[in-house]
């Protein structure tokens, strides 16, 4: 009896749900396992930190929208602490805004919205296959 390899964990943070129903049937029908969770619901439970150690993503798909700098920031500081060691793929409206700060980051990558979804998947996989060769 052969077993199937686990679906790669990924977690999407975006703050709006028709986009996190979308990703969510791409990452299902492209192989991979999606969790979702809208950004305020995040917060609320006090940010990506503990959300994400508790599910321990394989990677994340973080939306950074208005106020770009308050949530990047956010975001540079779970990145920063070492305790999130996924791959982040970054999605935001103005990618232009983020782009040196993202490239100066350990962030994995950066996909301006609207995307296609193709561009996510692939960046996302590319992602995982260079944290996976390290």
């Amino acid at each position: 009896m052969s077993t199937s390899p686990a679906r790669p964990r990924v977690l999407a943070v975006n703050t709006d749900d028709g986009i996190l129903t979308l990703i969510a049937a791409a990452l299902t029908e492209a192989g991979f396992e999606p969790l979702t969770c809208r950004l305020a619901d995040l917060n609320s439970e006090g940010g990506l930190l503990p959300y994400a150690t508790k599910l321990l993503p394989d990677a994340i798909v973080y939306d950074v929208g208005p106020p770009y700098m308050e949530n990047w920031e956010r975001l540079q500081g779970v990145m920063a602490s070492g305790a999130v060691t996924a791959p982040v793929i970054i999605t935001s409206t103005d990618p232009d805004i983020l782009r040196d700060k993202v490239r100066a980051s350990p962030a994995a990558g950066l996909v301006g919205k609207p995307f296609e979804i193709e561009a996510l998947i692939s960046s996302l996989r590319d992602a995982l296959d260079d944290s996976r060769s390290v």
